[in-house]
């Protein structure tokens, strides 16, 4: 698979809204901002929300896709933060995702530890920020769903980042898998060795 067919197998963040007739609507923190256009048409404004390890991953990855800014990076940990900023070249560095309001972000990747996960989803959500969120986005389904409930009514995306669905090794043992074969694979090995010859 070539860099062409792993561009058209990118997830998209999106949100489906839909109008809902079976009851009243949970309320929202008196925080709450409705969804803003986005301010540029040039770049989706992105912040990275935790400095630690896998920030590292989403930096690389926002580095290297077309159409996107990476313009904070917010820890609790200032000086972490801080220190991040300075050596990726992020504009902004901040210790709150209150500060992240004055920013203009169009969407924020959650890296926090996953207890955090859905406090912090629903605060930037509730700022009117989409969301990335990684894995899991939450530790009990009926947080997810409030979530994604709470992502619709606003009309803002929310995705989770669940990267191996999307790899082109895990996308063609997904293709056998549906035609009826028997795969074994292993992630003792690197993905990329994974092939399946026919035979």
């Amino acid at each position: 698979m070539d860099l062409s067919e792993i561009e058209t197998r990118r997830p998209i963040l999106r949100s489906t809204v839909q109008e809902s007739t079976d009851g009243p609507r949970p309320q929202t923190s008196a925080r709450f901002r409705p969804a803003r256009p986005r301010q540029s048409p040039d770049a989706l404004r992105v912040a990275l929300v935790g400095a630690g390890y896998v920030a590292q991953f989403h930096r690389d990855v926002l580095a290297e896709t077309p159409g996107v800014k990476l313009v904070a990076i917010c820890d609790t940990d200032r000086e972490r933060a801080r220190a991040a900023a300075r050596q990726w070249g992020i504009p902004s560095a901040v210790g709150s995702i209150e500060e992240l309001g004055e920013l203009a972000i169009d969407v924020a990747h959650v890296l926090v530890p996953p207890d955090l996960h859905v406090r912090v989803t629903r605060e930037l959500l509730e700022m009117g920020i989409g969301v990335l969120v990684e894995k899991p986005v939450a530790l009990a389904s009926a947080d997810a769903r409030e979530l994604q409930a709470l992502a619709d009514r606003l009309g803002l995306p929310l995705g989770v980042n669940h990267n191996n669905v999307w790899h082109p090794a895990f996308a063609r043992l997904l293709d056998h898998v549906r035609a009826g074969r028997v795969v074994f694979a292993s992630r003792t090995a690197p993905i990329r060795a994974w092939s399946w010859e026919s035979g």
